[in-house]
């Protein structure tokens, strides 16, 4: 297969380029010491893209006083 890598010597497991690219990075976070600081990055803007963003500053200062 084009463009496709095979993983850990086995037939049916195949990374695309992309996968292969991914783990690579995530790999050098971990060799570096950076990879908890990533993650929890990765997590803040997880939080604000998918549940902050739907809503006003007034809604999440009566969320945050009512936990």
């Amino acid at each position: 297969m084009k463009g496709r890598i095979s993983r850990c010597d086995r037939g049916s497991a195949r990374w695309g380029l992309e996968g292969g690219e991914a783990v690579l990075k995530l790999r050098s976070l971990k060799a570096s010491g950076d990879l908890d600081d990533y993650l929890a990055f990765h997590a803040r803007k997880e939080l604000e893209r998918n549940h902050l963003e739907k809503f006003d500053n007034n809604e999440l200062l009566s969320l945050r006083s009512a936990a």
